[in-house]
Protein backbone atom coordinates (compact mmCIF):
# COMPACT_ATOMS: atom_id res chain seq x y z
CA UNK A 1 0.00 0.00 0.00
CA UNK A 2 1.75 3.29 -1.16
CA UNK A 3 1.63 5.84 1.45
CA UNK A 4 -0.79 8.06 0.05
CA UNK A 5 -3.63 5.10 0.43
CA UNK A 6 -3.16 6.03 4.51
CA UNK A 7 -6.64 7.95 4.33
CA UNK A 8 -8.08 4.53 3.20
CA UNK A 9 -6.99 3.10 6.84
CA UNK A 10 -6.58 5.90 8.58
CA UNK A 11 -9.67 5.20 11.05
CA UNK A 12 -9.49 1.30 11.65
CA UNK A 13 -5.82 2.45 11.98
CA UNK A 14 -6.46 4.64 14.88
CA UNK A 15 -9.33 2.68 16.45
CA UNK A 16 -6.41 -0.21 17.01
CA UNK A 17 -4.77 1.72 19.21
CA UNK A 18 -8.38 1.86 21.34
CA UNK A 19 -9.71 -1.37 20.87
CA UNK A 20 -8.97 -4.14 18.41
CA UNK A 21 -9.71 -4.08 14.80
CA UNK A 22 -8.89 -5.69 11.49
CA UNK A 23 -5.09 -5.24 11.29
CA UNK A 24 -4.11 -3.77 7.84
CA UNK A 25 -1.96 -5.41 5.61
CA UNK A 26 1.90 -5.24 4.68
CA UNK A 27 3.27 -4.36 1.51
CA UNK A 28 6.19 -4.08 -0.22
CA UNK A 29 6.19 -0.07 -1.60
CA UNK A 30 8.36 1.04 1.13
CA UNK A 31 10.35 4.25 1.95
CA UNK A 32 12.57 3.27 4.27
CA UNK A 33 13.36 0.22 5.92
CA UNK A 34 14.31 0.46 9.63
CA UNK A 35 15.86 -1.78 12.22
CA UNK A 36 14.02 -2.64 15.66
CA UNK A 37 15.49 -4.67 18.39
CA UNK A 38 13.36 -6.10 21.05
CA UNK A 39 14.62 -6.72 24.10
CA UNK A 40 12.02 -9.16 26.03
CA UNK A 41 11.23 -12.26 28.37
CA UNK A 42 7.98 -13.22 26.55
CA UNK A 43 6.96 -14.06 23.20
CA UNK A 44 5.79 -11.32 21.75
CA UNK A 45 6.73 -11.69 17.85
CA UNK A 46 2.52 -12.50 17.46
CA UNK A 47 2.01 -9.12 18.12
CA UNK A 48 4.28 -7.10 16.83
CA UNK A 49 3.60 -8.04 13.70
CA UNK A 50 0.68 -5.96 13.90
CA UNK A 51 3.57 -3.29 14.41
CA UNK A 52 5.05 -3.72 11.56
CA UNK A 53 1.95 -3.77 9.66
CA UNK A 54 1.32 -0.38 11.14
CA UNK A 55 4.96 0.84 10.23
CA UNK A 56 4.08 -0.12 6.59
CA UNK A 57 0.98 2.36 6.19
CA UNK A 58 3.64 4.91 6.69
CA UNK A 59 5.71 4.32 4.21
CA UNK A 60 8.24 1.73 6.84
CA UNK A 61 9.76 -1.57 6.06
CA UNK A 62 10.06 -2.41 9.78
CA UNK A 63 12.11 -5.47 10.42
CA UNK A 64 12.37 -6.76 14.42
CA UNK A 65 14.57 -8.88 15.61
CA UNK A 66 14.47 -10.11 19.66
CA UNK A 67 16.64 -10.69 22.44
CA UNK A 68 16.60 -13.92 24.24
CA UNK A 69 14.02 -15.35 26.67
CA UNK A 70 15.71 -13.26 29.76
CA UNK A 71 14.41 -11.96 33.38
CA UNK A 72 17.34 -9.89 33.85
CA UNK A 73 17.66 -7.82 30.80
CA UNK A 74 21.17 -6.86 31.37
CA UNK A 75 22.48 -9.60 29.38
CA UNK A 76 20.96 -8.78 26.40
CA UNK A 77 23.58 -7.71 23.53
CA UNK A 78 22.15 -4.60 21.48
CA UNK A 79 23.38 -5.13 17.63
CA UNK A 80 25.02 -2.15 16.61
CA UNK A 81 22.17 -1.88 13.88
CA UNK A 82 19.68 -1.05 15.59
CA UNK A 83 18.09 2.12 14.79
CA UNK A 84 15.55 1.56 17.83
CA UNK A 85 15.75 -0.44 20.54
CA UNK A 86 12.43 -1.46 22.76
CA UNK A 87 12.70 -2.84 25.89
CA UNK A 88 9.26 -5.05 26.63
CA UNK A 89 9.15 -6.97 29.82
CA UNK A 90 6.01 -8.89 31.23
CA UNK A 91 6.44 -7.64 35.06
CA UNK A 92 4.89 -10.44 36.08
CA UNK A 93 7.57 -12.50 35.79
CA UNK A 94 9.78 -10.56 38.72
CA UNK A 95 8.84 -10.26 41.85
CA UNK A 96 8.39 -6.77 43.66
CA UNK A 97 11.92 -7.00 44.97
CA UNK A 98 13.63 -7.79 41.49
CA UNK A 99 12.00 -4.89 39.76
CA UNK A 100 12.80 -2.72 42.61
CA UNK A 101 16.61 -3.75 42.41
CA UNK A 102 16.56 -3.67 38.82
CA UNK A 103 15.73 -0.06 38.60
CA UNK A 104 17.50 1.86 40.99
CA UNK A 105 20.66 -0.12 40.96
CA UNK A 106 20.94 -1.12 37.12
CA UNK A 107 24.74 0.28 35.87
CA UNK A 108 22.88 -1.04 32.34
CA UNK A 109 19.54 0.94 32.38
CA UNK A 110 21.48 4.67 33.39
CA UNK A 111 23.70 3.79 30.25
CA UNK A 112 21.04 2.95 28.11
CA UNK A 113 19.31 6.11 29.26
CA UNK A 114 21.50 8.44 27.86
CA UNK A 115 21.22 6.64 24.27
CA UNK A 116 18.17 8.48 22.32
CA UNK A 117 17.24 4.87 20.35
CA UNK A 118 15.95 3.11 23.23
CA UNK A 119 12.31 3.32 24.72
CA UNK A 120 10.71 1.50 27.23
CA UNK A 121 7.09 -0.45 27.21
CA UNK A 122 5.34 -0.01 30.58
CA UNK A 123 2.05 -1.58 31.68
CA UNK A 124 -1.25 1.11 31.74
CA UNK A 125 -1.08 3.06 34.93
CA UNK A 126 -4.09 1.48 36.73
CA UNK A 127 -2.71 -2.60 36.55
CA UNK A 128 -0.37 -1.52 38.87
CA UNK A 129 0.65 0.09 41.98
CA UNK A 130 4.32 -0.15 41.02
CA UNK A 131 4.44 1.57 37.79
CA UNK A 132 4.68 5.25 39.15
CA UNK A 133 7.29 4.35 41.08
CA UNK A 134 8.43 2.60 37.76
CA UNK A 135 8.54 5.46 35.90
CA UNK A 136 9.83 8.13 38.49
CA UNK A 137 12.96 6.18 38.76
CA UNK A 138 13.65 5.67 34.99
CA UNK A 139 13.08 9.37 34.81
CA UNK A 140 15.80 9.39 37.23
CA UNK A 141 17.62 7.64 35.47
CA UNK A 142 17.51 9.83 32.43
CA UNK A 143 14.52 8.31 30.74
CA UNK A 144 12.32 11.27 29.18
CA UNK A 145 8.73 10.96 29.13
CA UNK A 146 8.91 10.70 25.04
CA UNK A 147 10.70 7.53 25.00
CA UNK A 148 8.03 5.62 26.63
CA UNK A 149 5.12 3.62 25.25
CA UNK A 150 2.49 3.14 27.05
CA UNK A 151 -1.08 1.78 25.79
CA UNK A 152 -3.47 4.96 26.68
CA UNK A 153 -6.76 3.84 27.76
CA UNK A 154 -7.95 0.19 28.48
CA UNK A 155 -11.81 -0.18 28.12
CA UNK A 156 -12.13 -3.51 29.80
CA UNK A 157 -11.81 -3.99 33.72
CA UNK A 158 -8.77 -6.10 34.27
CA UNK A 159 -8.70 -9.07 36.72
CA UNK A 160 -8.85 -9.26 40.15
CA UNK A 161 -5.46 -10.64 40.52
CA UNK A 162 -3.83 -8.74 37.10
CA UNK A 163 -0.68 -6.74 38.62
CA UNK A 164 2.29 -6.73 35.41
CA UNK A 165 0.42 -8.59 32.39
CA UNK A 166 -0.74 -7.31 29.66
CA UNK A 167 -4.73 -7.80 28.29
CA UNK A 168 -5.33 -8.74 24.69
CA UNK A 169 -6.14 -5.54 23.67
CA UNK A 170 -3.27 -4.02 25.68
CA UNK A 171 -0.66 -6.01 23.71
CA UNK A 172 -2.41 -5.19 20.10
CA UNK A 173 -2.41 -1.57 21.32
CA UNK A 174 1.16 -1.56 22.12
CA UNK A 175 1.83 -2.95 19.47
CA UNK A 176 0.22 -0.73 17.10
CA UNK A 177 1.68 2.12 18.60
CA UNK A 178 5.21 0.79 18.59
CA UNK A 179 5.74 0.08 14.69
CA UNK A 180 3.44 4.07 13.92
CA UNK A 181 6.41 5.10 16.77
CA UNK A 182 9.12 4.34 14.93
CA UNK A 183 7.51 4.44 11.61
CA UNK A 184 7.08 8.51 12.19
CA UNK A 185 10.69 8.72 14.03
CA UNK A 186 12.10 7.41 10.68
CA UNK A 187 14.23 10.17 9.08
CA UNK A 188 12.92 9.22 5.69
CA UNK A 189 9.33 10.28 6.30
CA UNK A 190 9.72 13.51 8.66
CA UNK A 191 6.97 15.63 7.50
CA UNK A 192 8.62 19.37 6.40
CA UNK A 193 5.19 20.86 5.50
CA UNK A 194 1.49 20.24 5.52
CA UNK A 195 -0.86 21.24 2.73
CA UNK A 196 -4.67 21.87 3.91
CA UNK A 197 -8.35 22.41 2.50
CA UNK A 198 -10.36 25.03 4.11
CA UNK A 199 -13.46 23.75 3.97
CA UNK A 200 -14.98 21.20 6.14
CA UNK A 201 -11.43 20.72 7.19
CA UNK A 202 -10.49 24.00 9.18
CA UNK A 203 -13.79 24.58 10.01
CA UNK A 204 -17.52 23.15 9.83
CA UNK A 205 -19.72 24.15 6.84
CA UNK A 206 -18.73 25.28 2.85
CA UNK A 207 -17.87 28.95 2.61
CA UNK A 208 -19.87 30.49 -0.53
CA UNK A 209 -22.54 27.85 -0.93
CA UNK A 210 -23.82 27.23 3.05
CA UNK A 211 -25.68 29.84 5.07
CA UNK A 212 -23.80 32.03 7.51
CA UNK A 213 -24.98 30.03 10.50
CA UNK A 214 -24.17 26.43 8.67
CA UNK A 215 -20.32 27.91 9.07
CA UNK A 216 -18.55 27.46 12.42
CA UNK A 217 -15.33 26.02 14.21
CA UNK A 218 -15.63 23.25 16.67
CA UNK A 219 -14.13 23.50 19.61
CA UNK A 220 -12.20 20.04 17.74
CA UNK A 221 -11.44 22.35 14.74
CA UNK A 222 -10.09 24.91 16.62
CA UNK A 223 -7.54 22.52 18.23
CA UNK A 224 -6.52 21.80 14.89
CA UNK A 225 -5.58 25.39 14.05
CA UNK A 226 -3.91 25.48 17.02
CA UNK A 227 -1.83 22.53 16.85
CA UNK A 228 -1.35 23.72 13.50
CA UNK A 229 0.13 26.92 14.37
CA UNK A 230 2.40 25.08 17.03
CA UNK A 231 3.60 23.02 14.36
CA UNK A 232 4.31 26.38 12.02
CA UNK A 233 6.08 27.69 15.04
CA UNK A 234 8.89 24.76 15.24
CA UNK A 235 8.94 25.20 11.75
CA UNK A 236 6.89 22.99 9.49
CA UNK A 237 5.57 24.73 6.51
CA UNK A 238 1.75 25.07 6.08
CA UNK A 239 -0.03 25.82 3.11
CA UNK A 240 -3.68 26.29 1.31
CA UNK A 241 -4.54 24.18 -1.38
CA UNK A 242 -8.50 25.32 -1.78
CA UNK A 243 -11.10 25.37 -4.17
CA UNK A 244 -12.21 28.52 -3.76
CA UNK A 245 -11.79 32.36 -5.05
CA UNK A 246 -9.21 33.79 -3.55
CA UNK A 247 -11.08 36.77 -2.59
CA UNK A 248 -13.19 34.18 -0.55
CA UNK A 249 -9.86 32.97 1.30
CA UNK A 250 -8.98 36.06 2.67
CA UNK A 251 -12.13 36.52 3.87
CA UNK A 252 -11.69 33.60 5.73
CA UNK A 253 -9.12 34.11 7.48
CA UNK A 254 -10.47 37.35 8.36
CA UNK A 255 -13.43 35.89 10.02
CA UNK A 256 -13.80 33.66 13.13
CA UNK A 257 -13.85 30.68 11.15
CA UNK A 258 -10.29 30.28 11.22
CA UNK A 259 -8.70 32.10 14.91
CA UNK A 260 -6.13 30.20 15.82
CA UNK A 261 -4.13 29.87 13.44
CA UNK A 262 -3.37 33.17 10.94
CA UNK A 263 -3.00 34.04 7.19
CA UNK A 264 0.85 35.04 7.90
CA UNK A 265 1.29 31.47 9.33
CA UNK A 266 0.72 29.74 5.80
CA UNK A 267 3.41 30.07 3.43
CA UNK A 268 2.12 28.98 0.61
CA UNK A 269 -1.62 29.62 -0.45
CA UNK A 270 -3.50 28.07 -4.00
CA UNK A 271 -6.76 29.02 -4.56
CA UNK A 272 -8.59 28.40 -7.08
CA UNK A 273 -11.02 25.87 -9.41
CA UNK A 274 -8.98 23.75 -11.21
CA UNK A 275 -7.22 20.54 -10.44
CA UNK A 276 -5.58 19.84 -6.59
CA UNK A 277 -2.93 18.03 -7.93
CA UNK A 278 -1.95 20.56 -10.11
CA UNK A 279 -1.80 23.12 -7.88
CA UNK A 280 0.27 20.74 -5.23
CA UNK A 281 2.66 20.19 -7.94
CA UNK A 282 3.03 23.82 -8.29
CA UNK A 283 3.57 24.35 -4.49
CA UNK A 284 6.18 21.43 -3.91
CA UNK A 285 7.95 23.51 -6.99
CA UNK A 286 7.94 26.22 -4.83
CA UNK A 287 8.85 24.55 -1.75
CA UNK A 288 11.25 22.42 -3.70
CA UNK A 289 10.58 19.63 -1.53
CA UNK A 290 10.09 15.60 -2.42
CA UNK A 291 6.44 14.80 -1.55
CA UNK A 292 7.34 12.32 0.97
CA UNK A 293 8.17 14.98 3.66
CA UNK A 294 4.45 16.72 3.06
CA UNK A 295 1.36 15.70 3.97
CA UNK A 296 -1.83 16.57 2.74
CA UNK A 297 -5.19 17.12 4.36
CA UNK A 298 -8.69 17.11 2.45
CA UNK A 299 -12.46 16.06 3.46
CA UNK A 300 -12.82 15.18 0.27
CA UNK A 301 -12.25 11.14 -0.65
CA UNK A 302 -11.99 11.79 -4.57
CA UNK A 303 -9.57 14.67 -4.03
CA UNK A 304 -7.58 12.35 -1.90
CA UNK A 305 -7.48 9.87 -4.36
CA UNK A 306 -6.66 12.20 -6.84
CA UNK A 307 -3.46 13.74 -5.47
CA UNK A 308 -2.80 10.59 -4.02
CA UNK A 309 -2.59 8.91 -7.57
CA UNK A 310 -0.33 11.78 -8.63
CA UNK A 311 1.76 11.77 -5.66
CA UNK A 312 1.96 8.29 -4.45
CA UNK A 313 4.70 9.17 -1.73
CA UNK A 314 2.52 11.74 -0.04
CA UNK A 315 1.26 11.38 3.40
CA UNK A 316 -2.52 11.85 2.49
CA UNK A 317 -4.86 12.24 5.74
CA UNK A 318 -8.65 12.17 5.62
CA UNK A 319 -9.52 15.93 7.06
CA UNK A 320 -13.57 15.12 7.95
CA UNK A 321 -12.96 14.51 11.38
CA UNK A 322 -10.82 17.23 13.30
CA UNK A 323 -10.56 14.71 16.11
CA UNK A 324 -8.91 11.72 13.87
CA UNK A 325 -6.73 14.18 11.97
CA UNK A 326 -5.28 15.74 15.86
CA UNK A 327 -4.80 11.69 16.92
CA UNK A 328 -2.93 11.09 13.39
CA UNK A 329 -0.35 14.33 13.71
CA UNK A 330 -0.08 13.64 17.46
CA UNK A 331 0.44 10.04 17.41
CA UNK A 332 1.44 9.16 13.93
CA UNK A 333 3.48 11.38 12.51
CA UNK A 334 6.85 13.24 13.38
CA UNK A 335 7.45 16.66 12.17
CA UNK A 336 10.48 18.90 11.15
CA UNK A 337 10.92 20.37 14.80
CA UNK A 338 13.28 23.44 14.82
CA UNK A 339 13.94 26.21 17.78
CA UNK A 340 15.68 28.62 15.33
CA UNK A 341 12.92 31.53 15.16
CA UNK A 342 14.87 33.19 12.62
CA UNK A 343 16.09 30.70 10.36
CA UNK A 344 12.23 29.90 10.02
CA UNK A 345 11.26 32.96 9.97
CA UNK A 346 13.98 33.12 6.42
CA UNK A 347 12.47 29.52 5.11
CA UNK A 348 8.64 30.77 4.61
CA UNK A 349 9.93 34.72 3.49
CA UNK A 350 12.63 32.53 0.93
CA UNK A 351 10.04 30.53 -0.57
CA UNK A 352 7.39 33.26 -0.60
CA UNK A 353 10.28 35.16 -2.71
CA UNK A 354 10.62 31.99 -5.03
CA UNK A 355 7.28 33.05 -6.59
CA UNK A 356 7.92 36.53 -7.25
CA UNK A 357 11.23 35.20 -9.01
CA UNK A 358 8.83 32.27 -10.92
CA UNK A 359 7.36 35.05 -12.34
CA UNK A 360 10.88 36.69 -13.67
CA UNK A 361 11.80 33.32 -15.14
CA UNK A 362 8.72 33.25 -17.38
CA UNK A 363 10.22 36.80 -18.91
CA UNK A 364 13.42 35.30 -19.61
CA UNK A 365 15.66 32.11 -19.90
CA UNK A 366 18.86 33.65 -18.71
CA UNK A 367 19.89 32.42 -15.15
CA UNK A 368 22.84 35.10 -14.48
CA UNK A 369 21.22 38.09 -15.58
CA UNK A 370 18.56 37.73 -13.77
CA UNK A 371 20.72 36.96 -10.31
CA UNK A 372 22.55 40.14 -11.49
CA UNK A 373 18.78 42.19 -11.65
CA UNK A 374 17.91 40.69 -8.45
CA UNK A 375 21.21 42.01 -7.08
CA UNK A 376 22.43 38.87 -5.72
CA UNK A 377 24.89 38.77 -3.23
CA UNK A 378 26.76 35.86 -1.82
CA UNK A 379 29.41 36.14 1.26
CA UNK A 380 31.05 33.50 2.56
CA UNK A 381 32.43 32.93 6.17
CA UNK A 382 34.93 30.95 8.13
CA UNK A 383 33.59 28.48 10.44
CA UNK A 384 35.24 29.74 14.04
CA UNK A 385 32.55 29.49 16.31
CA UNK A 386 29.49 27.22 17.76
CA UNK A 387 26.96 29.05 16.02
CA UNK A 388 28.20 28.81 12.59
CA UNK A 389 28.99 25.63 13.05
CA UNK A 390 25.72 24.11 13.85
CA UNK A 391 24.62 25.70 10.86
CA UNK A 392 26.98 23.90 9.08
CA UNK A 393 26.20 20.21 11.10
CA UNK A 394 22.26 20.98 10.40
CA UNK A 395 22.94 21.19 6.51
CA UNK A 396 25.20 18.89 6.59
CA UNK A 397 22.71 16.45 8.55
CA UNK A 398 19.46 17.46 6.31
CA UNK A 399 20.10 18.66 2.94
CA UNK A 400 19.13 15.83 0.58
CA UNK A 401 19.16 17.21 -3.38
CA UNK A 402 22.38 19.07 -3.38
CA UNK A 403 24.62 16.81 -1.31
CA UNK A 404 27.80 16.21 -2.86
CA UNK A 405 29.16 12.94 -0.36
CA UNK A 406 25.91 12.33 1.24
CA UNK A 407 28.59 12.15 4.52
CA UNK A 408 26.51 13.54 6.88
CA UNK A 409 29.25 14.59 8.97
CA UNK A 410 28.75 16.14 12.47
CA UNK A 411 31.96 18.23 13.45
CA UNK A 412 32.82 19.90 16.58
CA UNK A 413 35.68 22.48 16.70
CA UNK A 414 37.81 20.37 18.92
CA UNK A 415 37.65 17.68 16.02
CA UNK A 416 38.08 20.26 13.38
CA UNK A 417 41.32 21.40 15.08
CA UNK A 418 43.11 17.46 15.88
CA UNK A 419 42.14 16.81 12.06
CA UNK A 420 42.70 20.15 10.73
CA UNK A 421 39.24 20.21 9.07
CA UNK A 422 38.19 23.47 7.67
CA UNK A 423 34.57 24.21 7.38
CA UNK A 424 32.76 27.48 5.35
CA UNK A 425 29.69 28.21 5.38
CA UNK A 426 27.59 30.96 2.50
CA UNK A 427 25.36 33.33 2.83
CA UNK A 428 22.90 33.93 0.31
CA UNK A 429 20.70 37.73 -0.07
CA UNK A 430 19.43 39.36 -2.44
CA UNK A 431 16.57 42.34 -3.25
CA UNK A 432 13.83 40.01 -2.56
CA UNK A 433 15.23 38.22 0.27
CA UNK A 434 17.82 36.94 2.41
CA UNK A 435 18.40 33.41 2.54
CA UNK A 436 21.22 33.65 5.52
CA UNK A 437 23.70 30.21 5.49
CA UNK A 438 22.41 27.96 2.91
CA UNK A 439 25.50 26.47 1.69
CA UNK A 440 28.72 24.61 3.84
CA UNK A 441 31.58 23.10 3.14
CA UNK A 442 34.37 21.15 4.69
CA UNK A 443 37.74 20.36 3.42
CA UNK A 444 41.50 19.04 4.22
CA UNK A 445 44.72 19.59 2.77
CA UNK A 446 47.46 17.72 1.86
CA UNK A 447 50.54 19.11 0.44
CA UNK A 448 49.08 20.95 -2.58
CA UNK A 449 45.91 18.30 -2.63
CA UNK A 450 42.36 19.84 -0.99
CA UNK A 451 39.79 17.19 -0.49
CA UNK A 452 36.17 18.08 -0.22
CA UNK A 453 34.81 16.02 2.19
CA UNK A 454 31.40 17.73 2.06
CA UNK A 455 29.90 20.62 -0.44
CA UNK A 456 26.07 20.75 0.61
CA UNK A 457 23.17 23.66 -0.83
CA UNK A 458 19.98 23.89 0.64
CA UNK A 459 17.10 23.38 -1.29
CA UNK A 460 16.05 26.96 -0.81
CA UNK A 461 18.60 28.16 -2.94
CA UNK A 462 18.09 25.82 -5.55
CA UNK A 463 16.69 26.67 -9.01
CA UNK A 464 18.51 30.00 -9.52
CA UNK A 465 21.75 29.02 -11.34
CA UNK A 466 23.52 30.13 -8.32
CA UNK A 467 24.78 26.60 -7.53
CA UNK A 468 28.17 27.54 -9.62
CA UNK A 469 28.71 31.12 -7.68
CA UNK A 470 28.05 29.85 -4.66
CA UNK A 471 31.20 27.05 -4.95
CA UNK A 472 33.62 29.40 -6.49
CA UNK A 473 33.29 31.86 -3.89
CA UNK A 474 34.00 28.96 -1.68
CA UNK A 475 36.85 28.19 -3.87
CA UNK A 476 37.89 32.10 -3.12
CA UNK A 477 38.11 31.00 0.74
CA UNK A 478 40.12 27.68 -0.03
CA UNK A 479 42.56 29.17 -2.42
CA UNK A 480 43.27 31.71 0.19
CA UNK A 481 45.01 28.95 2.26
CA UNK A 482 46.57 26.97 -0.54
CA UNK A 483 47.09 29.17 -3.62
CA UNK A 484 48.25 26.60 -5.52
CA UNK A 485 46.34 23.36 -5.53
CA UNK A 486 44.08 20.63 -6.80
CA UNK A 487 40.72 19.93 -5.58
CA UNK A 488 39.62 16.81 -5.76
CA UNK A 489 35.98 14.91 -3.75
CA UNK A 490 34.27 11.27 -4.42
CA UNK A 491 31.13 10.94 -5.91
CA UNK A 492 28.10 9.57 -4.25
CA UNK A 493 25.13 8.64 -5.85
CA UNK A 494 21.95 9.19 -3.44
CA UNK A 495 18.24 8.29 -4.38
CA UNK A 496 17.24 12.20 -3.66
CA UNK A 497 21.13 13.67 -4.53
CA UNK A 498 21.05 14.43 -8.49
CA UNK A 499 21.08 18.01 -8.21
CA UNK A 500 24.48 17.48 -6.80
CA UNK A 501 25.95 15.30 -9.14
CA UNK A 502 24.49 16.92 -11.73
CA UNK A 503 26.93 19.87 -10.78
CA UNK A 504 29.71 17.36 -10.66
CA UNK A 505 29.46 15.84 -14.23
CA UNK A 506 29.49 19.70 -14.94
CA UNK A 507 32.70 20.97 -13.46
CA UNK A 508 34.53 18.09 -12.31
CA UNK A 509 36.47 15.62 -14.20
CA UNK A 510 36.13 11.41 -13.28
CA UNK A 511 39.66 10.41 -12.28
CA UNK A 512 38.59 7.19 -11.64
CA UNK A 513 38.68 6.96 -7.52
CA UNK A 514 38.23 10.42 -7.30
CA UNK A 515 36.63 13.46 -9.15
CA UNK A 516 39.13 16.64 -10.13
CA UNK A 517 37.68 20.28 -10.51
CA UNK A 518 38.14 21.39 -13.64
CA UNK A 519 38.59 25.13 -12.35
CA UNK A 520 38.88 26.67 -15.82
CA UNK A 521 35.57 25.33 -17.14
CA UNK A 522 34.04 26.67 -13.84
CA UNK A 523 36.32 30.15 -13.84
CA UNK A 524 35.23 30.92 -17.54
CA UNK A 525 31.40 30.11 -17.07
CA UNK A 526 31.07 32.34 -13.81
CA UNK A 527 33.68 35.12 -15.31
CA UNK A 528 31.01 38.28 -16.60
CA UNK A 529 28.97 38.05 -13.33
CA UNK A 530 31.20 37.15 -10.62
CA UNK A 531 32.51 40.00 -9.54
CA UNK A 532 28.74 41.63 -9.25
CA UNK A 533 27.70 39.01 -6.86
CA UNK A 534 30.46 37.95 -4.46
CA UNK A 535 31.49 40.24 -1.46
CA UNK A 536 34.94 39.76 0.16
Amino acid sequence: MLRSNFHLIQTPLLKMVRNRSEVPYRDSQNLEKVNLFVIRNEPFEPYLQIGVNCASALGVDLEITFSHYEDNFSLATVPTSSDFVVIWLNWERLSEDAIKLLIDNNPLLKTWACDERFYFVLPSKFTSSLNLQIRRSLDMLGWSQSRFIEYPKLDEVPPINFKFSYSRNELDGISSLIGMRFASLAQAVRIRAIIIDLDNTLYEGVYGEDFASELKPTNLHLELQQKLKQLSAQGVLLCVCSKNNSSDVQQIFDSILVSRVFKEDFTLIEAGWGSKADSINRILNLLNFDERYVAFIDDSSRELMEVGKSFPNMLCVNGSNPSEVLEVLEQMVTFENSSDVEAIKSRKLDIQANLIRSFATLKTSNNDELLVKFKTKIKVLRVLDEESLNRANELFRKTNQFNLTLARSSLTLAKMEERKIQCLVATLADEISNSGKIAALSYSAQGNIVNLSEFVISCRALGRGVEKYIFRSMLSAILSDVSDCKIRTMRILGDKNSPAIQFLDDYFIDGGSYWSLNREKLIQETQKWYDVMYES
